[in-house]
């Protein structure tokens, strides 16, 4: 039994994942990796979901993936200011809340 490279084992990973959204892609959500030259990094693009404060909003992402993913989670960066910021505020929101 022989030991796998992590990065070859976190492309084929990612390309499995990606193969996946394809076929059965989600809702108010897209992603994929900027070049077919770096599987390791991505950017998306989140939709504002109806009946929300950010409906029809479009919030962008940065999304760069380990070698070893899926064991270690990608750093994902909003690229859209203002979802950063509510995405912040929520958090302390919920942090205040919990004291």
């Amino acid at each position: 039994m022989g030991t796998e490279d992590p990065e070859i084992c976190a492309r084929i990973r990612l390309e499995l994942e990606l193969r996946e959204s394809v076929s059965n892609p989600p809702t108010n959500i897209s992603f994929g990796p900027v070049s077919d030259e770096d599987m390791f990094h991505w950017q998306g693009i989140i939709i504002g979901p109806v009946d929300t404060p950010i409906e029809g909003g479009l919030f962008h992402l940065s999304i760069r993936f380990p070698i070893d993913y899926p064991f270690n989670p990608p750093k994902v960066q909003f690229q859209t200011q203002a979802i950063e910021m509510l995405v912040k505020n929520q958090a302390t929101s919920h942090d205040q809340k919990s004291k």
